[in-house]
């Protein structure tokens, strides 16, 4: 696998019909747009819209080697501290199995109120859905994350984009 510099990129990708994660790609659903990564621990952005212009959520794909990433349990320990209930109270995840690429992949959900890493502005009737996906050579992290509203509307999507995830021949 490449350095993780090598896989942050500020130019879109070339063909706009697929995602492309590390070595792996799957067809990109027509409505959704490429954004720049901000940060290097992000591999692949892009912009899940809805009808109001301003209700837009976000799909993020972080691709760590093997021995790189911590266990899905502490991952999704810290996602349940960035949420609570719309009233305050603390959030339990769904927890789904899902198929990806002949194995399973685990599917976590969280909503309610999206309190992010510590921010002072705090969004009420948001979720998160994140799915933590295990190859032989690497393991990811794909998430989609935005108003309830959005998120719900994308949702097959979500789970088929990841369904469907394969490695480059």
């Amino acid at each position: 696998m490449r350095d993780r510099i090598d896989k942050f990129s500020l130019i879109p990708p070339e063909d706009d019909s697929v995602i492309t994660i590390g070595n792996y790609t799957t067809p990109k659903p027509e409505t959704w747009i490429w954004t720049p990564q901000k940060t290097q621990a992000v591999n692949v952005n892009y912009l899940v819209p809805n009808i109001k212009e301003d209700d837009q959520a976000l799909f993020s794909a972080t691709m760590f080697n093997k021995d790189e990433a911590g266990n899905f349990a502490h991952y999704l320990e810290r996602a349940k501290s960035m949420f609570r209930t719309n009233d305050g109270a603390p959030v339990k995840p769904t927890i789904l199995v899902i198929p990806c690429n002949g194995r399973n992949a685990v599917l976590a959900e969280f909503n309610g109120e999206y309190m992010g890493s510590g921010a002072a502005w705090h969004l009420k009737n948001h979720a998160l859905l994140v799915v933590e996906v295990q190859e032989p050579d690497c393991k990811m992290y794909i998430k989609i994350l935005g108003s309830k509203e959005t998120v719900n509307a994308h949702r097959e999507a979500f789970i088929e984009t990841v369904s469907k995830l394969q490695p480059n021949n």
